[in-house]
């Protein structure tokens, strides 16, 4: 008695990998796009996170101080990563004008730049303005999506007007 072996010929294993290759085709660059969407919402809380710290502090002290004592996020960052290359002391003016700034950087890349002010009344504000300018990838793609949700503009800081988020003025 002849025993024949069952094998999977070389056409049926061929069809099998164009198969694999045409499914990881497709769900590869989803993979990708998904991840993207999640480092620019991580981004996006953050930038949010931290306007909201910078008021939280002013109301509670009546002064600004180093980016370290007023936030837990990353300073002196020395590789890519969220968070601010230095850690800078955002003092606000003792005259009408602007203060010191502070850029803030999503994957590396800059995204949103916060300075203090104050006016002539002696209202504290911080300014939020789009970092990215010339920028590429994950930090451009987040000052986009702050600029679609109204994150760059002024906020007044301290006493009952205190203001942080996505309002409209």
């Amino acid at each position: 008695m002849i025993k024949i072996k069952k094998a999977f010929t070389i056409i049926e294993i061929i069809f099998v990998i164009m198969i694999v290759g045409i499914l990881s085709a497709t769900v590869i660059p989803r993979l990708n796009m998904m991840r993207d969407d999640a480092k620019i919402s991580l981004c996006v809380q953050e930038a949010t996170q931290f306007l909201s710290e910078l008021s939280t502090y002013y109301t509670s002290k009546s002064l600004f101080t180093n980016v370290s004592e007023m936030t837990n996020l990353e300073t002196n960052l020395t590789l890519r990563g969220n968070g601010f290359l230095e850690d800078t002391n955002m003092d606000i003016p003792t005259i009408a004008g602007n203060g010191a700034s502070v850029l803030y950087q999503c994957d590396g890349f800059d995204a949103v730049e916060f300075q203090s002010s104050i006016d002539v009344n002696g209202t504290v504000w911080i300014t939020t303005r789009d970092g990215a300018k010339n920028n590429i990838g994950i930090g451009k793609n987040t000052s986009k999506v702050l600029e679609s949700k109204g994150f760059y503009k002024a906020y007044q800081v301290g006493g009952i007007n205190v203001r942080y988020g996505f309002e409209n003025n």
